[in-house]
């Protein structure tokens, strides 16, 4: 992974009426993750500097799917530590209850996004978070906060065709 450095530009804010204690939390979606890598830019790094005195978060979905297509042992090692500092978003039954619901509620509208988008979405908006992501999917997820990496993150340049 190479090193880069990052602004503070993007850096999420806290909402009006909320005490300084409470923080802004952000749930990074797997394709943070491998379009960094993609780039050569250590999401460790980028991703520590970027959320400042903010909550990262992640959940099983995302550590499974950035996890699973490491080929580099020790960079696997060091996500996985990297992962295991943030927040960690639990599915409990009612959650399962609550993201079958919100598919329901979507598919009847025509928007059928894949099972791991539904999974993520319903977690962030449980948690109050919003989303750190490349995919469009998250956009049609009603009251969900996403956030567009090319809009916060500095590093994040169109990819070479």
């Amino acid at each position: 992974m190479r090193n880069t450095t990052s602004t503070r530009r993007g850096l999420p804010r806290s909402r009006p009426g909320m005490s300084r204690e409470v923080r802004e939390r952000v749930l990074v979606d797997s394709t943070i993750y491998i379009g960094l890598l993609r780039r050569g830019i250590d999401p460790i790094q980028t991703l520590g500097q970027w959320i400042g005195s903010g909550d990262l978060a992640v959940c099983g979905v995302v550590r499974m799917e950035v996890l699973r297509g490491l080929r580099d042992g020790k960079v696997r090692r060091e996500i996985a530590d990297f992962l295991d500092t943030q927040v960690q978003l639990a599915t409990r039954e009612r959650f399962w209850r609550e993201a079958t619901d919100l598919a329901w509620r979507l598919d009847r509208k025509g928007r059928v996004l894949p099972v791991t988008d539904i999974l993520i979405a319903s977690l962030a908006l449980a948690a109050q978070a919003s989303v750190l992501s490349d995919d469009g999917h998250f956009a049609m997820v009603p009251g969900l906060q996403v956030q567009h990496p090319g809009e916060v993150l500095p590093e994040w340049l169109p990819m070479p065709q």
